[in-house]
């Protein structure tokens, strides 16, 4: 009787065991939205802390009303990352604003260079 009550209990256990990888599994679809410094900086991960996108908005569209100041604040902020998608965000928010102001970005570029990643100069310098 006790080898049988073992045997129920390794397969409970392994049921279990099975349930835990599939909600694990699940958890790579569940998709949350963090912001930092209202609402300029978006990250979205899974739940299994799995970057799936980062966007740096600040005053996107604004054009000529960009708060140059501020802009430069958020993205030294995030210079020295090694993920990916922050760099990519730093390089598309420079490379969106040099369509209005490149010599504010090509200026922001070199004082910074050494701060910055290889990807955001490269993104930031499209239309240079």
């Amino acid at each position: 009787m006790m080898k049988n009550q073992l045997a129920g209990l390794m397969k409970q256990a392994q049921q279990m065991q099975d349930n835990m990888k599939k909600v694990q599994d699940s958890l790579a679809d569940i998709e949350v939205e963090g912001q930092s410094g209202a609402g300029l900086v978006k990250v979205v991960m899974t739940c299994r802390n799995d970057v799936r996108r980062i966007a740096i908005d600040h005053q996107l569209l604004r054009k000529e009303k960009t708060n140059t100041t501020l802009l430069a604040q958020i993205l030294d902020n995030n210079l020295g990352q090694s993920e990916f998608f922050i760099n990519k965000a730093i390089g598309w928010a420079l490379r969106d604003y040099s369509k209005t102001n490149p010599e504010w970005v090509r200026e922001y570029i070199e004082s910074r260079r050494e701060k910055m990643a290889a990807l955001s100069i490269r993104e930031a310098s499209k239309y240079l």
